[in-house]
């Protein structure tokens, strides 16, 4: 295996070497084909050599070796076409021909030869699928018929070693054969329904967030516009004006981000198929908490909650992140539970500390606390960790996940302590630590 798995790697690597595949499965196929032709080149050659030795017919043997030859040179039909359909076919039909021929010089319809006829429609059907195995199918019965009819013409001339040596080919090769291509098959399914349930669970990961992120701004909206529904029936003095202006201003933002949300979505769809990487920058910090602070103004005005943090001292400080990622999945979904679980006239403070390798934010709220069975599980898609806000909110779960993936994806890390109410009546509440690499 140390000698085989190089040798294959090379090949593979520089077949596909400066092509594009528009498919996923084209990779997939391609690993079938290369497979196949090295599982069957062995048998091809023993063939080929049991003609030489003990078949006396100079066109058998001609025909062997070339076929032989031309079966494990296939892949190159590849190379020039990037076609795996007709390099799969052409490797096939060379098949045919040889197993076709070696059966008229060994017994014709009665060779124990023809029993390979059975097995060249499967590899077509592992490699390309329901199409190629009906034609093949077809072609290895009119092979069969052929030789059936033919049969008067045929002849026995190959000796008794020789059909000792045929009967070893079929005895270990056609078990081998069958052996690995039923493993391929099983693999290449098993690979097949893992590609399936990320891109599942990838399309479920989008869909949580596009729910979870834009339902903030989208209350901003609906908010704003019944607002301005009523001002607009009333009579509008100079004032009136204004604050129905800082309201359009407030939708306007707002639709701003849901677009942003919704546009990063697509991107982020983009990525996991392989097709563009993330776009990390520098994001200003006081940036990603000017955003929070205008998506949860009202809430935090409701609940006459007071947020500390320093404009002015980490006005040089930028987060290597994605700015959209950073903002709507990180610090919005910070605040988010926060204000849940904090009381009328809590504290939210944020600190910077900044090291040569890292920027460290410490994000601390005086909320009620989380039991310490959440905080090991809460950033668990799998375990239910969201619980009701302290007015009775409801959450979905998916935040603290969404963050933990966000903070991953940019290769930054988050620490939690929780500090339940009850326990610590003076120091309650939650601390995360989230940790920025430079």
């Amino acid at each position: 295996m140390k000698l085989i798995r190089p040798f294959y790697s090379f090949c593979f690597n520089w077949l596909v070497k400066n092509k594009e595949f528009e498919r996923q499965e084209d990779r997939q196929e391609l690993h079938r084909l290369l497979s196949a032709v090295l599982l069957t080149a062995l048998l091809m050659w023993s063939y080929a050599f049991n003609a030489f030795f003990c078949i006396p017919s100079p066109l058998l043997v001609k025909i062997g070796f070339a076929g032989a030859t031309l079966h494990i040179l296939s892949p190159l039909v590849f190379k020039f076409t990037s076609s795996i359909k007709m390099t799969t076919y052409f490797f096939i039909a060379i098949g045919f021909i040889f197993q076709f021929s070696h059966a008229f010089f060994t017994g014709g319809f009665l060779s124990n030869t023809i029993i390979w006829f059975s097995i060249l429609p499967l590899i077509a059907a592992i490699i390309l699928g329901k199409t190629a195995l009906i034609f093949w199918s077809i072609i290895a019965i009119l092979n069969v018929a052929l030789l059936y009819f033919l049969n008067d013409y045929t002849v026995d001339i190959i000796s008794q070693v020789g059909k000792v040596w045929a009967q070893l080919n079929i005895a270990i090769g056609y078990i081998l054969v069958n052996f690995v291509l039923m493993f391929m098959f099983i693999f290449f399914k098993d690979w097949n329904n893992k590609i399936l349930y990320q891109k599942n669970e990838s399309i479920k990961r989008l869909l949580r967030i596009v729910s979870h992120d834009i339902a903030n701004p989208l209350m901003i909206i609906l908010g704003k516009s019944s607002i301005l529904k009523k001002g607009l029936k009333k009579e509008n003095d100079e004032e009136s004006i204004l604050k129905l202006q800082r309201h359009c201003e407030s939708i306007e933002k707002s639709s701003q981000i849901i677009k942003e949300i919704l546009d990063h979505t697509r991107s982020l769809d983009i990525i996991d198929t392989g097709n563009k990487s993330l776009d990390i920058t520098e994001v200003p910090l006081n940036e990603i908490i000017e955003n929070s602070l205008f998506v949860f103004k009202e809430k935090l005005e409701n609940k006459n909650l007071t947020v500390h943090y320093d404009f002015k001292e980490n006005q040089n400080v930028y987060l290597n992140s994605v700015a959209i990622s950073i903002k709507n999945q990180v610090f919005n979904n910070l605040f988010s539970n926060s204000i849940k679980f904090m009381d009328p006239g809590g504290v939210i403070q944020l600190k910077v500390t900044e090291t040569e390798e890292y920027i460290l934010v410490t994000y601390r709220d005086s909320g009620v606390g989380m039991r310490e069975e959440i905080v090991k599980n809460i950033f668990r898609t799998d375990f239910k960790t969201t619980e009701l806000g302290v007015n009775g909110e409801q959450g979905t779960g998916f935040g603290m996940p969404i963050l933990y993936s966000t903070l991953l994806e940019i290769g930054a890390t988050v620490e939690v302590e929780s500090y339940l109410k009850e326990e610590y009546p003076e120091e309650h509440g939650t601390v995360f630590n989230l940790k920025f690499f430079k």
